[in-house]
């Protein structure tokens, strides 16, 4: 039998080596600590960059890892609390029209919160440029009342409108005008649209029903496509994927463009979710030994900041969107992504001044 004040309830040995001791007095495993939790600040240091070779392996979890260590010894086994954050596995959808004429990529707009001097900008850039495709990365709608946040009465009873109906309203003649412009739009739900299916979670006797669908409730144009939550879409034949980013971005990352680079090799990726523009880039090189650009493009966001009480009155947030051009060089698809900042509701883009 183990004893406890010798061992922690894993059986880890309370040694000096092994044993951390917290301001209040108690005694904490280390071992168990290495597991399945931060370490101590006193030992806490910058994670090294894991290397290619492990790039796609998975991450060996603490229940794994208590598991190897202990076989099938039901005391050991790991606590729930210890295990990892569950993230849907992604679902990956193609495009299937090569975007010759460009692709207008945004996200994070929180209509009815949207800032109404972006959106116009864009519409207007959208106006010149024509381009074939347009694809929102997700969160268009802020899906407010559905959140766990405090339900401020201003916005409550404010001019914004609190009610789902009011927030799909306000984002129509936005959608209905870019889908007048481009071929097709794809819509890939954010966290925040995902507050809808948390509802039907929560009341399992709606699950199923086509009223509650996102066609039914959008009513957007034909070629206003909706995909999965979660979905990695891929642009055709280029090695080009787009996601919305609250899957694969930890919270808090300083640097996400950063991030996703390490972590999604030999593909360039547009993400939004962290409200930041950020853009990062590797040069890879092809079986000729000619070379690659491949980058992580992280293209913020289109929201009234003031409006987003959660976030604080002065949040590392920054204003933009991508354009995304085509084309082909000796038969191999290639393409240049714009990241275009946003600043006082206007922009330049090719000499001209687009401003809301």
């Amino acid at each position: 039998m183990i004893n406890k004040k010798s061992h922690c309830v894993h059986g880890h040995l309370y040694n000096e080596a092994n044993t951390y001791h917290t301001k209040s007095g108690g005694r904490q495993c280390r071992a168990c600590w290495r597991v399945g939790h931060t370490t101590p600040k006193e030992e806490q240091t910058v994670t090294e960059e894991v290397p290619p070779s492990q790039w796609d392996k998975p991450a060996e979890t603490p229940s794994a890892a208590i598991d190897a260590e202990h076989g099938d010894d039901e005391s050991f086994k790991c606590p729930k609390a210890l295990l990892p954050k569950e993230r849907p596995s992604e679902n990956q959808a193609k495009i299937p029209i090569w975007p010759i004429g460009g692709m207008f990529v945004d996200g994070d707009q929180h209509f009815p919160v949207a800032d109404p001097r972006v959106t116009a900008a864009k519409v207007a850039f959208v106006q010149d440029m024509k381009p074939d495709l347009w694809v929102n990365l997700g969160d268009l709608l802020d899906f407010w009342l559905a959140s766990s946040f405090t339900k401020e009465a201003s916005r409550l009873f404010g001019p914004y409108g609190a009610r789902l109906q009011d927030e799909v309203d306000s984002a129509r003649p936005y959608v209905n005008e870019i889908c007048s412009i481009v071929k097709q739009a794809h819509f890939i739900p954010g966290n925040h649209e995902k507050r809808h299916e948390r509802l039907i979670d929560a009341n399992p006797s709606l699950y199923g029903l086509r009223a509650l669908g996102w066609k039914s409730i959008l009513q957007y144009p034909d070629n206003f496509f909706v995909h999965p939550y979660g979905t990695r879409l891929k642009v055709n034949k280029a090695p080009l994927y787009i996601v919305h980013g609250d899957t694969i971005v930890p919270e808090r990352v300083v640097a996400p463009a950063q991030y996703i680079l390490n972590k999604r090799v030999n593909q360039t990726t547009i993400f939004g979710h962290t409200h930041k523009a950020q853009e990062c880039y590797r040069t890879g090189y092809d079986e000729n030994r000619e070379p690659i650009i491949y980058g992580a493009i992280n293209t913020g966001h289109g929201t009234i900041v003031a409006e987003q009480h959660y976030a604080g009155p002065e949040p590392e947030w920054q204003t933009a969107f991508a354009y995304v051009e085509f084309y082909e060089n000796r038969g191999k698809p290639r393409f240049s992504v714009h990241l275009i900042l946003v600043i006082d509701g206007q922009f330049k883009f090719r000499g001209k001044v687009y401003k809301g």
